[in-house]
C-alpha cells in the first residue's frame, strides 16, 4: 500500500536541514584595490648591497675608464715623438748638447706604449725642468722672437705637463689585471706570469660575487 498524502507531509516535515556555516556578510569581504604604482620595498627589509671588485665593473663604465687611458697615452706618445723630433732638428743645427736630453722624450714614449706610472714620472720631472730652463732663457735674454718662441714652446709644455698629470692618476687607479688587459688591447702582446695570475684572480673574484648578488 502506497502511504497517504498526510503522510508524506509529515514524513517531509521531520527532516530539518541545519547549516552550520557561518554566515558571511558582505561588509567582512575585502576586496583588493589594484594599484599601478608597482612594486614598493617593504620599509623593515633593507636592500642589500654588494661590492664588486673593479673586474665586475659595469661594462660601460670599465669601457670608458679603458678609452680615456688609452686616449691619454697616445697623446704622451706624439707629444714625445713630437719633443724628440724637435731635439733631433736643434741637434743637427748645432745644439749637440741637447743628446743628453734624447733619453727623456723616449722615457715619454715607453711609459705611454707600457702604462708604467715610473717612467710617466720622469718625463713629467723632464718637463717641469724644462720649462724652469725656458724661463730662465727668458729672461737672459732681448731678442723679441726668441722671447715669443720660448713663451710658445712654455705653453705646449704646460698642456703635455696636463696630459701628463691626468695619465699619471689614471694609471694609479688601475688594478694590474686592468693594466695587463689595457696592455694587450694597445700593443697585442702576451703578459708576465704574474698579470696572468692577477688577471685570474680579479676574474675568479668577478665570478664569486656574480654568484652571492644573484
Amino acid at each position: 500500500e502506497f502511504p497517504s498524502e498526510e503522510q508524506k507531509d509529515s514524513s517531509f516535515n521531520e527532516i530539518v536541514i541545519q547549516d552550520s556555516a557561518p554566515k558571511i556578510e558582505k561588509r567582512d569581504i575585502l576586496v583588493p584595490q589594484a594599484n599601478h604604482s608597482g612594486f614598493q620595498p617593504v620599509p623593515d627589509n633593507s636592500p642589500i648591497k654588494v661590492s664588486l671588485p673593479p673586474s665586475v665593473q659595469p661594462l660601460s663604465e670599465r669601457n670608458q675608464r679603458y678609452n680615456q687611458v688609452l686616449n691619454y697615452s697616445r697623446y704622451i706618445k706624439f707629444f714625445a715623438l713630437l719633443d724628440f723630433l724637435l731635439d733631433i732638428l736643434f741637434i743637427v743645427i748645432g745644439e749637440y748638447w741637447l743628446l743628453i736630453s734624447l733619453v727623456f722624450p723616449i722615457l715619454g714614449y715607453l711609459a705611454g706604449k707600457k702604462l708604467s706610472k715610473w717612467y710617466t714620472l720622469g718625463y713629467l720631472a723632464y718637463l717641469v725642468g724644462v720649462i724652469v730652463l725656458r724661463f730662465v732663457s727668458i729672461f737672459l735674454t732681448d731678442i723679441v722672437a726668441y722671447i715669443i718662441l720660448e713663451c710658445l714652446f712654455v705653453l705646449i709644455d704646460l698642456v703635455v705637463i696636463y696630459v701628463v698629470v691626468k695619465f699619471f692618476l689614471m694609471l694609479r687607479s688601475l688594478t694590474p689585471s686592468e693594466r695587463g688587459e689595457l696592455l694587450l688591447l694597445q700593443n697585442g702582446v702576451p703578459q708576465s706570469r704574474d698579470n696572468f695570475q692577477n688577471m685570474n684572480s680579479d676574474r675568479n673574484q668577478s665570478e664569486a660575487a656574480q654568484k652571492y648578488s644573484i
